[in-house]
């Protein structure tokens, strides 16, 4: 669970910039949570998680009827076969050049048969035969168009795959971050419609740590120092450190308190923090 320490309260600090800045109460809050929506309308088939369920990044958490999505998806999946079939045989094409190599051959025999003997071939014949050249020139371009055409289809064909294969991921729901299940916010076999939220997730690796400081005391410099979060938790209020470092500081000024805003993120150790936990946060030298 990641979440927001907002320190809004009293700093104790030396006079000197660099020495560490000490802020008491900080108060832990959630910084990352999403209400995930169904995407598509349809029957929210089933849920793969529940609550309290630690999840991965892409994890697959809910399902909702996607008969006729994978069905449009087999479809598409066949079309794209019969298309990479087409786009690969060059049949026609190798055809049409043997039937152009033979036609050329053909005519280039009769013309020299005719320079020899005049009255050989009649000049109607060659005429013929020049034509059969000519179409066979026309149909070896028919057949490469043909083929072009073929690939072209292919390619769209593929994208018409993919399309529907959004469409199948589309009725998924996935964890959009590693995190934690806090809320199914409807049930299994209920109408869904897009947008309407279907659980809760949070994140729990990190903290982050706000803080408000004297901007005229403190400002970039302060990007990258290190800093530590001392909590006291449960049971028997044991004391529990957590490592950080500052990540942000804000280039505004606050105008009528002339303070500026300093994020700090830790990482949240064996999940130990919980919203609403309150400690002390240390920025160090």
């Amino acid at each position: 669970m990641e979440f927001l320490i907002v320190l809004a309260l009293s700093v104790l600090a030396n006079d000197s910039p660099a020495s560490p800045i000490v802020v008491e109460d900080a108060a832990v809050k959630l910084i990352r949570h999403v209400r995930l929506p169904a995407n598509e309308p349809g029957v929210l088939t089933e849920f793969l998680v529940k609550e309290g369920d630690i999840v991965e990044q892409d994890q697959l958490l809910a399902k909702s009827d996607d008969r006729l999505a994978a069905l449009d998806k087999h479809i598409a999946d066949l079309e794209f076969q019969v298309a990479t079939e087409k786009s690969e045989n060059d049949v026609d094409e190798r055809y049409a050049e043997k039937s152009l190599a033979v036609a050329q051959s053909e005519w280039q025999l009769s013309a020299e048969a005719a320079q020899r003997v005049a009255t050989s071939i009649s000049a109607t014949e060659l005429s013929k035969l020049k034509l059969v050249v000519e179409q066979a020139k026309l149909a070896r371009e028919q057949a490469q168009r043909d083929l072009r055409i073929a690939k072209l289809t292919k390619q769209v064909k593929q994208r018409a795959v993919e399309s529907a294969q959004q469409k199948v991921e589309l009725r998924l729901t996935r964890a959009p971050f590693k995190g934690m299940i806090v809320e199914l916010m409807t049930q299994a076999n209920e109408w869904v419609d897009p947008g309407q939220p279907i659980l809760r997730i949070v994140q729990l690796d990190r903290l982050r740590v706000e803080v408000n400081l004297d901007g005229k005391r403190y400002g970039p410099e302060l990007k990258g120092r290190p800093v530590k979060l001392k909590v006291a938790l449960p049971p028997g209020d044991r004391e529990v450190e957590f490592d950080g470092e500052v990540t942000f500081v804000s280039p505004e000024l606050q105008p009528v308190t002339g303070q500026v805003r300093v994020w700090a993120e830790v990482i949240n150790r064996d999940l130990l923090l919980r919203p609403g936990s309150r400690g002390t946060l240390t920025i160090r030298k």
